[in-house]
């Protein structure tokens, strides 16, 4: 996606460095790309969670390149191309509809950070309610607290990434209910931090969310292998409703199980592979079992 920004030394009290300038304009640019792919997704988008998109920009935008570039006296204007993951943005600001688990076995207690930690806590905590993570308590769920820790890594060799590592310890009842340790990358340190405490979220929403048992989808004619791995990604990134898809058995056919973690029934999923685009083959839906399985074949 492309996008414009620009920045004026007059935004500034004191007259800024020239680097800090052109910061400022691109990251306008890469929220003025962000806008353009959000306002080019089809279908029905859940307000809060745009605000929340562009309040956290540099997480949704990836590597950039310089199209054109323009510098004067008053200061700095930039357009970029900016790689945006356009398919897992539609499904967070997809409107959330999802029914609410018959037992609340948890609920969201206080997230807190140590220091270095400037965006996790509260990312992470909006995050979990996005995910369907009650804030308040809900019959007899016990609270979870939550302690973030942050690590810088600095830049990643031969890349022109930044790294951090994000770790959360979920307790509950004083009990260990999760220990994560997840790394994060950017091409700035802001949106490797937002990248870390977004997989954070998700780990912690599926510890505190689902049953083990999940929904288990049978894919017949797996081959060539990597077919499946692309497939557990559309599921992961595509999918309302699925937070993980994991390999899970291979039976004596060469089919192989994917068990789908998240609040999404088997007859859900079904109609999301049926909407799912993949370039080099097909998904054809055999039947479905039960609310808990189902049979695909790919083609």
């Amino acid at each position: 996606m492309r996008g414009a920004g620009a920045a004026k030394s007059s935004e500034w009290k004191q007259a800024p460095r020239a680097s800090t300038v052109r910061a400022r304009a691109i990251r306008r640019a890469r929220l003025a790309a962000l806008q353009a792919a959000l306002d080019g997704l089809d279908g029905p988008t859940d307000k809060a969670a745009k605000k929340a998109v562009l309040r956290n920009g540099t997480r949704w935008t990836g590597a950039y390149r310089i199209i054109a570039e323009q510098v004067d006296p008053q200061g700095v204007r930039i357009e970029l191309e900016v790689d945006i993951d356009v398919a897992r943005l539609a499904k967070f600001v997809a409107p959330t509809e999802l029914p609410a688990p018959a037992k609340v076995r948890f609920h969201l207690g206080q997230v807190s950070g140590d220091r270095g930690c400037d965006v996790e806590p509260d990312q992470i905590a909006a995050d979990l309610e996005r995910l369907g993570v009650q804030r308040e308590k809900v019959g007899a769920s016990e609270a979870v607290a939550v302690e973030v820790r942050c690590t810088a890594l600095g830049a990643v060799p031969n890349t022109l990434l930044q790294a951090v590592r994000v770790r959360a310890v979920a307790k509950a009842g004083g009990a260990t209910l999760l220990d994560s340790d997840e790394a994060g990358f950017g091409v700035d340190e802001q949106s490797a931090r937002e990248r870390g405490a977004g997989a954070v979220a998700e780990r912690l929403a599926t510890a505190m969310l689902d049953d083990p048992g999940g929904v288990i989808v049978r894919v017949e004619s797996p081959h060539p292998a990597s077919r499946v791995r692309r497939l557990q990604r559309a599921m992961t990134d595509q999918l309302r409703g699925v937070r993980t898809a994991k390999l899970v058995g291979i039976d004596a056919d060469g089919s192989v199980r994917l068990r789908l973690q998240g609040r999404a029934s088997a007859d859900a999923i079904a109609r999301g592979l049926q909407a799912l685009s993949l370039p080099d083959f097909s998904i054809n839906i055999v039947g479905i079992h039960d609310a808990r399985g189902l049979t695909v074949r790919l083609r």
